[in-house]
């Protein structure tokens, strides 16, 4: 078994531990540091403080359901890969993980100031609204109390949500896609973050192409399950991932996550030393493994059946398919289309 996923499974579930225990001790939210004590002293300056609060306050616990979902994500992507070695599943689980991040570190942008910030925070709570109102009305052809009180639910919140940014503020049309900023000075925040586009700022050349490839595989598109068949035989492919597809992976999410913890803890206002050295350890040892793999003479090991078939069963599958048989070393060299994607 190749071993660098073993090791990484071993280290993200020590960084995970480290970052919800670094948070629970050192109160997060209820320091003097940080920016969300400034943002909270600066909207209770405004007027219609209390709109403006609540809208914060609500922001944040959805910032705080991402950043679970991102790392909790994160610490699933190993477990895919050593755990049977799923490689499709592998894939899927790295973007769901990188979606998360990105979409934390667009919101808690440090570069923003904090009426734009809360505009971000309202444009969250917006999008979760519409998706959720989406559910409820493809589940109104189920019968039972549960879809109708759901359906309650989600169009109370949308009230509430709309009397609060229009208190703050803000601005919403009806379907609560768009959240505009009543004075002008503030651009609009759409509820539906192009995230295609928030990736390619995020990782310029590489976000982009990362993302369309990811989401081919949980969409199960032909042509990206085809960058990662490997052969077993004559004509019979099975699902592999090269090396460095995988450590790839782990690179550019172990980046993403390492940008958004940095941000929730700078937002949080907790010092975060420690999960700083374990983020680094990551990093370091990720490109570490992708310099090891791209020396001369270097076997591309890969996640899932990575042996050719044996040359009896070669020859079967060969006959079934109205083919010579293939030898099992020609099989075994043939170029894995998982190397390149």
């Amino acid at each position: 078994m190749w071993l660098y996923p073993r090791r990484m499974r071993r280290h993200i579930h020590r960084l995970t531990v480290s970052w919800s225990t670094h948070r629970v001790f050192l109160r997060a939210y209820r320091r003097d540091t940080g920016q969300f004590r400034q943002d909270l002293l600066y909207h209770q300056a405004q007027q219609e403080p209390s709109a403006r609060i609540a809208v914060l306050i609500h922001g944040v616990n959805q910032i705080e359901k991402l950043m679970s979902h991102c790392t909790v994500s994160f610490e699933a992507m190993p477990v895919l890969a050593t755990r049977g070695g799923l490689p499709w599943p592998f894939l899927a689980m790295s973007r769901i993980c990188l979606e998360s991040a990105a979409r934390l570190c667009y919101v808690l942008d440090d570069n923003v100031g904090p009426d734009q910030r809360l505009m971000r925070f309202a444009a969250l709570l917006a999008w979760s609204n519409v998706e959720a109102r989406k559910a409820a009305s493809a589940s109104l052809r189920t019968a039972g109390n549960t879809v109708s009180d759901f359906q309650a639910h989600v169009d109370a919140e949308a009230s509430q949500l709309r009397k609060q940014m229009y208190a703050a503020g803000f601005d919403v049309d009806s379907g609560l896609s768009v959240v505009k900023d009543r004075s002008g000075v503030n651009r609009p925040e759409s509820a539906s973050l192009n995230l295609v586009d928030t990736l390619e700022r995020q990782f310029p050349g590489v976000g982009e192409g990362y993302y369309r490839r990811s989401s081919g595989f949980v969409h199960g598109a032909p042509w990206a399950l085809a960058l990662a068949q490997g052969w077993l035989g004559a004509d019979v492919s099975s699902p592999r991932l090269s090396a460095t597809v995988v450590t790839d992976a782990f690179l550019l999410v172990g980046v993403a996550v390492n940008n958004a913890i940095q941000l929730s803890a700078s937002y949080s206002g907790i010092p975060f030393r420690l999960v700083t050295k374990r983020l680094t350890r990551i990093l370091d040892m990720t490109q570490g493994e992708l310099r090891r793999l791209n020396e001369p003479r270097v076997r591309q090991p890969h996640l899932g059946p990575a042996r050719a078939l044996s040359p009896k069963w070669a020859a079967m599958v060969a006959r079934a398919w109205g083919h010579e048989p293939a030898s099992e070393s020609t099989v075994a060299d043939r170029e894995d289309p998982g190397s390149t994607g």
